[in-house]
């Protein structure tokens, strides 16, 4: 009996079905992977974060106590190597004039509303951590608080506010504790439609963070991806 094999056309026709559903599916698939890795890089980096504060606190009182009025160009990379720098592993720490070796470039930070990184006005020192994740701390002489920006994959794109970078607030002088870039009680659609702060296109993403929390650490079908 004559065995028949496929003729050349039949073999077109099937790797041509193949690709159009691999088209199909692979833009879902990595999207799916990327929010994953996303969400495990936030999960380990807010982690460590947190057991940070708690070996300082331990060491240094409560963050109310930590009296470094005034934070400025000049003390903060002192207040960091007090009071955080000692208590959370890091790969390199840097500067304002060196933020660049570690992974910030303000020029092409974004956020969701489009503004540059470069807006972030005040004094900045940077740290990399060991997983990879870069932090950015901003404050000024008027806050009792810094700004901590956490980009989870470096220097990599694409280096905007709530898709690969993510705010903090640490407390110090006056008030205690730290926060996940929003009020904890704020509501759902707080986090995303506060003028200025919310995580939505157009607005400044500063609430992603605790909106990707709140949903239960999933990135939500309405999330601005």
């Amino acid at each position: 009996m004559k065995k028949r094999g496929f003729t050349l056309a039949e073999v077109l026709i099937t790797l041509g079905i193949i690709g159009i559903v691999a088209a199909l599916t692979l833009p879902s698939l990595i999207a799916n992977y990327q929010k994953q890795l996303t969400i495990a890089r936030l999960k380990e980096t807010t982690n460590l974060i947190a057991q940070m504060y708690t070996l300082s606190e331990a060491n240094n009182g409560f963050s109310d106590t930590w009296e470094l009025n005034n934070v400025n160009s000049d003390t903060l990379f002192d207040f960091l190597n007090e009071y955080i720098f000692p208590y959370i592993k890091t790969t390199k720490t840097c500067k304002e004039s060196e933020l660049i070796n570690c992974g910030w470039d303000l020029d092409k930070g974004k956020t969701l509303s489009g503004s540059s990184f470069t807006s972030w006005s005040g004094n900045k020192a940077a740290a990399v951590l060991p997983n990879g994740t870069s932090l950015i701390f901003v404050t000024r002489s008027s806050y009792s608080y810094i700004i901590v920006f956490l980009d989870i994959n470096g220097k990599a794109p694409p280096n905007i506010l709530g898709k690969d970078v993510f705010r903090m607030n640490f407390y110090y002088n006056g008030t205690r504790g730290f926060d996940y870039g929003a009020p904890a009680d704020y509501s759902r659609d707080e986090l995303i439609n506060t003028p200025n702060y919310g995580c939505k296109e157009g607005i400044n993403g500063t609430y992603c963070l605790m909106l990707i929390m709140q949903d239960g650490w999933e990135i939500a079908p309405d999330y601005p991806w």
